[in-house]
């Protein structure tokens, strides 16, 4: 976790991944699944690839990210993900960053939701 510890809660954020020559910036959403009861659906948008030259990811996220000031993400959670094998990125190790990002979320959620009761 990069930034905006304090606001998991929100139901979007985004996560960045970097190769030795091009970072990967995607923005994650999730919503209630009508009809279900404790289901979310996750959609993932890259938002930026390339070289990151000398912008830091926040001001990448607010320049590329077309909905930015709009939907005030300047508060979102920012993830940084690691990987040090060599794997397919979108048939592997993107699926990889959404569960493990998700489940961390989701797990600090709740515990803070049961200590705060």
């Amino acid at each position: 976790m990069k930034r905006n510890k304090n606001n998991l809660q929100s139901k979007s954020g985004f996560f960045s991944y970097k190769t030795p020559e091009i970072l990967y910036v995607w923005q994650y959403t999730t919503r209630k699944v009508y009809k279900t009861k404790n289901q979310t659906k996750t959609s993932l948008k890259l938002i930026f690839k390339g070289q990151q030259d000398d912008l830091t990811i926040p001001e990448i996220i607010s320049t590329f990210s077309k909905t930015y000031e709009k939907n005030n993400e300047v508060g979102y959670p920012i993830f940084e993900v690691f990987c040090s094998d060599i794997f397919p990125l979108e048939q592997t190790l993107v699926p990889i960053f959404k569960r493990k990002i998700l489940s961390y979320v989701n797990q600090n959620v709740t515990i803070t939701r049961k200590l705060i009761s």
